[in-house]
C-alpha cells in the first residue's frame, strides 16, 4: 500500500512535466519543419534569380485538402511530410486547408500558416506566431 501511495505521489509530480517535455517537442518540430520550408524557398528563389528566371510560388504540392497521408510541400522538399485531418488532428503534423493554407497541430493549439508573395507565414495571433521566431 506504501508502494503504490509513493508511486501516485511521484506519478502526480512528473506527469506535468513530462507533458510539458512532450510539448516543448512538438514545438520545437515545428519550428524546424518551418525553417525548412522557408529555406527550401528561399533556395528555390535563388535558383531562379541565377538562372535569370522569375520567381512565383503558388503552390507548395498538389495534395487534397484535409485529407490524410498526402505529401505536403512537395514541391520545395526532398522528403515532404506526411499530411493529418481536421478530423484526426495528428500532434506533430501538418493539414491542407487550401491551396496555399495549412494548419500544424501541437499539444494544446493549432497553428496557422498561408503562402503569400513567395513567402510562407504564420497567419495565428501574433504571441504564437513569435514562438516560432
Amino acid at each position: 500500500m506504501l508502494v503504490i501511495l509513493i508511486l501516485s505521489i511521484v506519478f502526480a509530480i512528473f506527469t506535468p512535466k513530462v507533458s510539458t517535455f512532450f510539448d516543448f517537442g512538438v514545438k520545437n518540430k515545428l519550428k524546424v519543419e518551418y525553417a525548412l520550408i522557408n529555406s527550401a524557398i528561399k533556395n528555390q528563389e535563388f535558383q531562379a534569380n541565377l538562372l535569370q528566371n522569375s520567381f512565383n510560388l503558388t503552390k507548395f504540392d498538389s495534395a487534397k485538402i484535409d485529407t490524410k497521408d498526402e505529401e505536403l510541400f512537395k514541391y520545395i522538399l526532398e522528403n515532404p511530410f506526411k499530411s493529418t485531418t481536421t478530423k484526426d488532428k495528428e500532434v506533430g503534423k501538418w493539414a491542407k486547408m487550401a491551396s496555399s493554407d495549412y494548419i500544424f497541430f501541437t499539444k494544446n493549439s493549432i497553428v496557422k500558416f498561408s503562402l503569400k508573395n513567395n513567402s510562407f507565414e504564420c497567419i495565428s495571433p501574433e504571441e504564437i506566431c513569435k514562438e516560432l521566431e
